[in-house]
């Protein structure tokens, strides 16, 4: 069904010095069209466009976003007519041939009916149809003159049809006579167009005429075919003359009639009623005081009883604003009236005319001043006794004569309607927001409370139609009540700084204010919200900076504007929070006139991430903070840190310094990662690009090196707990108060604190060792940091700390940075080592995914780590990596007890592969089998036999396969049996991030336990000297084929490739293992391989590939298959690589 009439094409509006807007609301030819579906188009598309039910709307093709003609497409969708393709598409950039047209045009002239049996036996005289699907209805069309032939008795049934063809096909249909009109003959062409032009049947059409015609186009111009008036005969004169009744193929072939009448109620609202309420959905009313029929191109139906109906409720919707239009709609009646079947939307018809504005709008006779008369000025219209006046669809009693009548604010919207085109007008409706903001929510009343709302401003949620997507407690709404329901949308918003502001102009609509250097108006829409801080307030100009309660220069406010760009109300922005992280690494690079920048930072919620920087919004954040100290003669922390004052002109220098490079020219040589460990206060904007600063400290000083506050021994009021780090202070006391834990410092300069800070259940808590940082949050959970392993305490005097406190009232730390090597902080970091990597001299530029799901860059001087779990340490300006075991486990399993958030079990085979259960079906499997049962208990994981451990529903599960080296985020994908990779548990034994690696490919069992170390041999591979990782082996070489590793090719050409297979060496043996490889052309032949014998490998450990020289491969094209084979003591395992685009 069509419910929404936004495809109707809109008028060009008039414009008056006034501003306000004149529409002719216009339907055009094919405005008449789009109510409904001609029949006609329904059998045109018959072989063309229905084939089965397998889009049962036009929501349901699957295509629909390809389709341009989609008002033409729907409509006949909304018929049940097309219905699709079997696989559910419509396909609309397919062409339509002779043969589709000829069958649309036999059923049309048929009236709907398929009689082509009939004409099966007619002797046309062509000679090319005989076997053709569509004969019967070729036969038709060539006798009775609709479609031609090509001449030489051939009829050419496969060859496409143009526009021009279908619309003279189209008007032969509607009657028009192709001799008389000059259809035929050399002509041809150019009566059609002109005459197809006429009837609009190419309205819309801008493509070439003459191209072919595909079934997007063809649903386009049978769609404009609807409404073209059927030719009765001809003048002697060859004037073509309609029926009297004006009927078309819609009403004359299939007893479709047109209703033509003024939308009063809808499912929105009632006119002409003092309730406040609205018809059920679905339904709307038309009033036609001629009769609801009266327009119908049917004079036969327009006869029967209920021709002088003038008011009726038909089963259709209609939007809010066509309420006081007339607008035209097609039914197909039946007996009851109210039961006939509306087919599309309607239409809002040529007659009206309407007026829009947002200005005020008054009584009075006066046209210079705001009043009606005046608006309506030069328009041709004028009330009358019988104008109605509504607000907010209310009828409203005004006299059109007072000034003093206000008919409408300014900001709410105005609408002027003469629905019959006699120069008076019939409605003037005026629709009022208010601006307010939500004062409650309850989900278990589920309601919601809108300030200050006339009557009870507590609204059920099912009463409220809104676009927010949550409508949450302190939101600012703009709202509406009509029709029993409460309309609720977030106001368009404006925020920045009053620039300048004009109110000296008595005419209120030339005053304004600029803001971000536009200029806004004050509007008339009333503000119900309460006067509070956290409220909006009403926005006057003439209260603007010298009063208490405007706008103020030198101040940042949020602006809510009306639906017409005007000022409601106003709301001063408090400062953001300042957000604070720990650094972690940071680095530079200049490219010519260009400086990036990124910093890794740490979280308060303990998420890690390598941020760009925003290089210039960060210089002029250490020019403030450097400027930030209110004693000139001092300078500040970060002037004293980058040794001499920051100015415009070296603030930059002072970032690159704190950032480093490895730029042995360039400021902060050779100290990458210069601002590690220091805690700094940044924001992010939406594109995740981060400005930073030193953070303003209470207390210690920038670059942790140098800090000199040592933590005093006495930090625990609890009795014997004087140690502020202990191993039996897991957690506070519960008649501990938070603020009776304190940090205390020696060394301290700041004697306003006597050298003290509370710690409470905010405080955030970083740690640095060096190297890596971690975070807690509130004194219990910053306890638990401690070791229980060490010794009973920590050395307090070898713990700096800096500080920034929360206000000199309280003296509680905000943020404390501890820097210590003696804390438990947590597990090894992980990263997975991605396979493709760049090579310069002995340094390796690794892609790598950490456990956040960052994808960084590494340099490296460790070789052969692609394709591996690494935990890493830094050595100068290189990182040390370190390959861990394939089933990582950060601590000794418990038992199998079911912890919270679990969702079942992960089982990691010795092959790498997962299978994945709820705990329902591991239950089972353990009852079973004694082994897995004993081995899931005890928590074995000695790489020895199967390892079974929880799975949380938060973990992390990262797609390798589908993540770039290039990209910011790696993919992520759901745990699934079957896949390929590593997993990383936590110390409750759960898996908690997952590298999926490869997906298994073959449908078949992965069984559990299977221990076939002695295959994997290979040690590493490389494509023209570049590493690419290591392939998955096999038992079989299909097997290996079906999986075989994808190699990208660096163009679509054939070229040649050299590739490199490194085995390890051989069990109990010195040498790398045997091995042989072979080239296949082809999958099927790789399928079919025969590799012969394994050969000892070249001196550096590489397989020979046979037929080549130095494992070089000649002219390879995509598809090209290698097979490998590695022997270890005959334990033989295949491998495969494939050539791909």
């Amino acid at each position: 069904m069509w419910g929404n009439p936004s495809f109707f094409m809109a008028c060009k509006g008039r414009h008056t010095p006034l501003g306000f807007k004149i529409q002719k609301e216009e339907i055009q030819m094919r405005n008449l069209k789009r109510a409904l579906s001609l029949a006609l188009a329904a059998i045109m598309l018959v072989g063309m466009m229905v084939v089965s039910a397998s889009a049962a709307s036009y929501n349901d093709l699957t295509d629909k976003d390809q389709i341009v003609n989609k008002d033409a497409v729907s409509m006949l969708v909304s018929l049940g007519i097309i219905e699709g393709k079997p696989d559910g598409s419509y396909a609309p950039t397919e062409n339509v041939d002779r043969a589709q047209m000829a069958k649309m045009l036999s059923v049309i002239m048929n009236k709907g009916v398929d009689n082509s049996a009939l004409y099966q036996s007619v002797n046309s005289g062509l000679v090319d149809v005989n076997t053709n699907w569509a004969k019967g209805h070729i036969n038709y069309c060539y006798t009775t003159g609709i479609i031609a032939g090509r001449g030489n008795g051939k009829f050419d049934p496969s060859a496409t049809v143009t526009a021009l063809e279908a619309a003279k096909m189209l008007l032969v249909a509607v009657g028009y006579d192709p001799a008389i009109e000059g259809f035929e003959g050399a002509d041809w062409a150019i009566n059609v167009s002109v005459r197809a032009d006429e009837q609009g049947i190419f309205e819309g059409f801008t493509k070439d005429l003459s191209a072919p015609l595909n079934r997007d186009d063809a649903a386009l111009l049978i769609y404009n075919a609807l409404d073209v008036e059927m030719i009765q005969s001809y003048t002697t004169n060859n004037y073509p003359i309609v029926y009297s009744d004006h009927r078309t193929i819609l009403s004359d072939k299939y007893g479709v009639i047109k209703v033509e009448g003024v939308v009063t109620a809808n499912e929105w609202a009632i006119l002409d009623d003092d309730t406040d309420t609205a018809l059920q959905e679905g339904k709307t009313r038309i009033y036609n005081p001629d009769g609801i029929l009266s327009t119908t191109g049917n004079t036969a139906v327009a006869q029967d009883s209920s021709a002088n109906v003038k008011t009726q409720v038909f089963n259709v919707s209609t939007p809010v604003d066509m309420l006081g239009k007339a607008v035209t709609m097609y039914v197909k009646k039946t007996t009851i009236l109210a039961d006939s079947t509306v087919y599309g939307a309607p239409v809002v018809s040529d007659v009206n005319t309407v007026i829009e504005t947002g200005e005020k709008v008054t009584g009075g006779d006066s046209k210079d001043d705001d009043s009606l008369a005046a608006l309506l000025k030069g328009t041709g219209l004028a009330t009358d006794k019988a104008t109605e006046y509504y607000h907010n669809y209310e009828e409203v009693a005004i006299d059109s004569a007072d000034v003093d009548d206000i008919m409408n604010v300014k900001g709410a919207a105005l609408t002027v309607i003469d629905n019959d085109n006699d120069g008076y007008v019939n409605y003037v409706i005026s629709v009022e927001k208010s601006l307010t903001h939500v004062s409650g929510v309850s989900s278990k009343n589920e309601t919601t409370t809108l300030y200050g709302l006339p009557g009870d401003d507590v609204i059920d949620n099912e009463d409220i139609v809104t676009t927010a997507t949550d409508l949450t407690k302190g939101d600012v709404v703009l709202v509406v009540q009509y029709g029993g329901r409460t309309y609720v949308e977030e106001p368009k918003t404006v925020t920045g700084e009053m620039e300048l502001f004009n109110a000296k102009n008595k005419d209120d609509n030339k005053n304004y204010i600029k803001v971000g250097g536009e200029e806004y108006k004050q509007d008339g829409l009333e503000v119900l919200s309460n006067i509070n801080k956290d409220n909006p307030v009403k926005f006057l100009i003439s209260e603007c900076d010298d009063k208490a309660n405007g706008v103020q220069f030198d101040a940042q406010y949020d602006f809510f504007l009306d639906d017409f760009g005007n000022i409601v109300a106003f709301r001063e922005v408090e400062g953001a929070p300042t957000q604070y992280a720990l650094a972690l690494d940071s680095a530079y690079s200049i490219n010519g006139l260009t400086t990036t920048g990124q910093i890794k930072l740490l979280l308060a919620d303990g998420t890690s991430k390598v941020y760009d920087v925003d290089m210039d919004a960060t210089a002029d954040r250490f020019e403030d903070l450097a400027n930030s100290d209110d004693n000139s003669t001092k300078d500040s922390a970060v002037e004293t840190w980058f040794g001499s004052a920051i100015t415009d002109d070296n603030s930059m220098d002072a970032v690159l310094k704190f950032m480093g490079s490895d730029d042995a020219t360039a400021a902060g040589a050779k100290t990458k990662g210069y601002a590690s460990g220091n805690l700094v206060a940044y924001t992010i904007d939406d594109d995740e690009v981060v400005t930073f600063g030193p953070a303003e400290l209470d207390d210690g000083v920038i670059v942790n090196g140098t800090s000199k506050n040592y933590i005093k021994g006495d930090n625990y009021t609890e009795s014997g707990k004087s140690t502020f780090f202990h191993s039996s202070q897991t957690e506070l006391k519960a008649d501990v108060a938070r603020g009776d834990v304190d940090l205390r410092l020696e060394n301290s300069s700041v004697d306003t604190h006597t050298n003290s800070y509370g710690i409470d259940e905010e405080t955030i808590i970083y740690y640095y060792n060096g190297s890596k940082g971690y975070v807690a949050v509130g004194y219990d959970n910053m306890a638990k940091m401690i070791d229980a392993d060490k010794a009973g305490s920590i050395d307090n005097g070898k713990v700096r700390a800096s500080v920034v406190a929360f206000d000199d009232a309280t003296d509680v730390a905000e943020v404390i940075v501890l820097y210590t090597d003696q804390a438990k902080f947590g597990t090894d970091a992980y990263v997975y080592v991605m396979s493709v990597y760049d090579k310069s001299g002995s340094v390796y530029t690794y892609s790598v995914i950490d456990e956040e799901g960052n994808v960084l860059q590494m340099q490296s001087k460790t070789k052969g780590m692609a394709g591996k779990l690494c935990t890493y340490t830094t050595d100068g300006d290189y990182y040390v990596l370190e390959a861990q075991a394939d089933c990582v486990s950060n601590s000794n399993k418990t038992a199998a007890a079911d912890v919270a958030n679990d969702v079942g079990l992960i089982v990691t085979t010795r092959t790498k592969y997962f299978k994945v259960y709820d705990f329902d079906k591991a239950t089972d499997l353990m009852s079973d089998d004694e082994t897995v049962k004993q081995s899931f208990v005890s928590g074995v994981n000695d790489n020895s036999n199967t390892d079974w451990e929880r799975y949380a529903d938060k973990a992390l599960v990262i797609d390798v396969e589908n993540t770039e080296v290039d990209d910011k985020t790696a993919a992520t994908t759901e745990l699934t049996s079957g896949q390929y990779g590593i997993v990383v548990y936590n110390d409750d034994g759960q898996a908690e991030v997952v590298y999926v690696t490869d997906t298994y490919k073959m449908e078949v069992d992965v069984d559990a336990g299977d221990d076939d170390s002695k295959g994997d041999m290979i040690k590493s591979v490389t494509v023209n000297g570049k590493g690419i990782g290591e392939p998955t082996g096999y038992k079989t070489i299909r097997a290996a084929v079906e999986n075989a590793k994808e190699i990208q090719m660096f163009t679509d050409a054939a070229q040649n490739y050299t590739l490199n297979v490194y085995t390890e060496n051989a069990t109990g043996g010195g040498v790398p293992c045997y091995g042989t490889a072979v080239v296949y052309g082809e999958k099927d032949a790789a399928l079919n391989a025969k590799l012969g014998n394994t050969n000892q490998p070249t001196s550096s450990g590489a397989i020979v590939i046979q037929s080549t020289t130095s494992n070089e491969i000649k002219n390879v094209a995509p598809g090209t298959y290698v097979v490998f084979a590695t022997n270890n003591n005959g334990d033989v395992t295949y491998y495969a690589f494939t050539f791909v685009k």
